[in-house]
């Protein structure tokens, strides 16, 4: 298996005392902090706590100045996540102004239009050949190893420190040269319309910090899903039907109970492939 060391980068946590009252945490009560979370978007919230996952979208079909422009989409995709994921090869595209705030990546089957409509740019992009770029720094509250597990229709790629640790694409191998160590595991159990990739043990210490990102994105339209969860080593979980571990989704935060009442509906019957109990990866100061 290939491991990740952690490391211990040494930038500020953003202001303000956040703490997980009545979780296990020190501080202030969450609740007195977060913004009123709602399923306005999946793809995450237009107010922060200082503790999510930072979103911005890009559509490849439009330079930054909206005019029209030919790009191979996974030529590109290819080409930007063997590189050193810079910024400014995103910013050549037209960008959303809305950045969104986001405390999971659990976006159950829907249409395409959806992330566009999320970003503020319904009427300025076509739901097909976009990317959305998502970052942050976790704080996992546990020493060991983890892992993720995920699928998207279509992009779902997770950095970790620089370096890709799952590539969780509906077609496997075309975006990125990263193949998972899983063996027979890999993709075995499926999940939406595809099945799970599943990633690279990572080695954290509790409290130490590393650095996340997290691309999602549609090529052709239609309909778009993804799924991100997490596996502790060593760590028993219940087991599904077809012998499939019930892993939690990842997440920043604990979710508020509106929140997490209206996830389960939109999770429909697959609400039993997976847990929202489980490790936050926000720093708890």
């Amino acid at each position: 298996m290939k491991d990740i060391e952690s490391l211990d980068f040494s930038i500020p946590v953003a202001s303000g005392r956040v703490g997980f009252g009545g979780f296990g945490g020190d501080g202030l009560n969450i609740k007195n902090n977060m913004p009123k979370l709602s399923l306005e978007s999946l793809f995450g919230n237009t107010e922060s706590a200082g503790v999510e996952l930072v979103g911005a979208f890009f559509d490849l079909k439009q330079t930054a100045a909206r005019k029209p422009k030919e790009v191979d989409y996974g030529d590109f995709l290819r080409r930007y996540t063997s590189g050193s994921w810079s910024m400014s090869q995103l910013e050549r595209f037209y960008q959303a102004d809305r950045k969104l705030y986001a405390t999971t990546l659990l976006i159950p089957h829907r249409m395409a239009d959806q992330a566009p409509a999320a970003f503020g740019v319904a009427s300025e992009v076509k739901p097909s050949q976009w990317l959305a770029h998502y970052e942050g720094k976790i704080t996992p509250p546990f020493s060991g190893k983890f892992r993720f597990w995920g699928f998207a229709d279509d992009v779902l790629i997770v950095r970790v420190n620089s370096r890709v640790v799952l590539d969780g694409s509906f077609h496997e191998g075309e975006y990125t040269d990263w193949r998972s160590s899983a063996g027979d595991l890999n993709r075995k159990h499926s999940i939406g319309n595809g099945a799970l990739a599943v990633g690279d043990w990572i080695n954290v210490q509790k409290g130490r910090e590393l650095k996340i990102e997290i691309l999602i994105g549609e090529r052709p339209g239609g309909h778009f899903s993804t799924y991100l969860l997490v596996e502790e080593e060593g760590k028993e979980y219940p087991l599904g039907p077809d012998a499939r571990p019930i892993l939690p989704i990842f997440k920043m935060t604990p979710l508020l109970p509106g929140f997490e009442a209206e996830l389960l509906t939109q999770m429909g019957q697959e609400r039993g492939l997976m847990s929202l109990d489980g490790p936050c990866f926000a720093r708890i100061q």
